[in-house]
């Protein structure tokens, strides 16, 4: 009903143009609507932000008295069931820790919610041991902190989704380490923001010594694709191209 009786139709990334082409039958143009590009409030919280104080004194305190000085991933967001960083995160320390390599990650997400209580008991052996740091709660995350002490946004999904995060992580000059399904891990190479791991993540030693902090010219070339401007163009375009149909007719 919705194909037939639609005069647009947008996607929030280009790479699902064929996607929604191929799932949904679409004939007509479908334009790209991006997420838009996160403002400085969205990047750091209130610096009065009690929550996030408390939680940072914690992951300092973390991160200096880990296990060996190995690299850390930031893994956040709300733990459904289509988040595969949340789900495969277990499964990726498993490995690290039989390859020898001291990966952690520090995993802020509302454990008190949804989801979040069988994700802590997922990997509470990996909290056990150190390899995991839990926020508690979801508190905003201070991105520019998160670059300084973690090596990549670790993002994977079951669906077709694009994710904000990614945005974020973008803006700081923070590199993407993307489980494969989805768009994401097309996204991360055509873009060159990140590395993508295998399904197996047999060349996770590769892809660790790999990820690099962007630089400004990587993070702009992302970022203005990918602006409110461009999401507001394209819905006027849609306006203005319908607008003038109806006219013709």
């Amino acid at each position: 009903m919705v194909r037939r009786s639609a005069c647009a139709f947008f996607v929030t990334e280009e790479s699902l143009v064929d996607h929604a082409r191929r799932i949904h039958r679409i004939e007509g143009p479908i334009r790209v609507t991006p997420l838009g590009r996160p403002g400085p409030a969205l990047l750091r919280p209130e610096q009065d932000s009690e929550s996030w104080s408390r939680f940072q004194s914690r992951a300092d305190a973390w991160l200096e008295g880990g296990p060996g000085d190995g690299p850390c991933l930031l893994v956040v967001g709300t733990p459904e069931n289509k988040y595969s960083h949340f789900w495969r995160l277990g499964e990726l320390l498993d490995y690290a820790r039989k390859k020898g390599i001291p990966l952690r990650a520090v995993v802020i997400a509302p454990l008190n919610e949804a989801y979040g209580r069988e994700l802590r008991e997922a990997l509470s052996d990996h909290e056990r041991s150190g390899a995991v740091l839990f926020s508690e709660k979801f508190v905003e995350t201070d991105w520019p902190w998160a670059a300084e002490h973690c090596i990549a946004l670790l993002r994977g999904y079951t669906d077709l989704s694009m994710s904000h995060a990614i945005y974020h992580a973008v803006s700081v000059g923070m590199p993407v380490l993307a489980m494969r399904g989805g768009i994401v891990p097309e996204v991360v190479l055509q873009e060159g923001i990140g590395v993508v791991l295998d399904e197996d993540f047999g060349n996770l030693n590769t892809a660790l010594e790999q990820l690099r902090p962007l630089g400004p010219e990587r993070s702009s070339a992302f970022l203005e694709k990918r602006t409110a401007r461009r999401a507001a163009r394209a819905l006027l375009d849609a306006v203005e191209t319908h607008s003038s149909e109806n006219v013709e007719r």
